[in-house]
């Protein structure tokens, strides 16, 4: 099951928003005893609202690339 965390992050060079993501732990690969034999699993993170401080919901009008920097954002306060 996912986690439920937050991130402020930028969009632009000046539009403050807050990443609301659900981040699910990767797991490890098992090959022996095949009874309980799993693939790599990597970690996840799922973006499910990105906040502006107007207390706007902008993730609807979101591109590719910007939702892949709020991601590499998310996965970094991870770290």
């Amino acid at each position: 099951m996912g986690k439920q965390k937050s991130v402020e992050s930028y969009i632009g060079s000046d539009t403050t928003v807050v990443v609301y993501f659900d981040y699910l732990e990767g797991e490890a690969e098992v090959l022996y005893p095949n009874d309980r034999a799993q693939p790599y699993a990597a970690p996840e993170v799922t973006i499910n609202a990105v906040w502006t401080v107007t207390g706007d919901d902008i993730l609807d009008c979101l591109n590719k690339e910007c939702l892949d920097r709020l991601e590499a954002d998310c996965f970094e306060s991870l770290e």
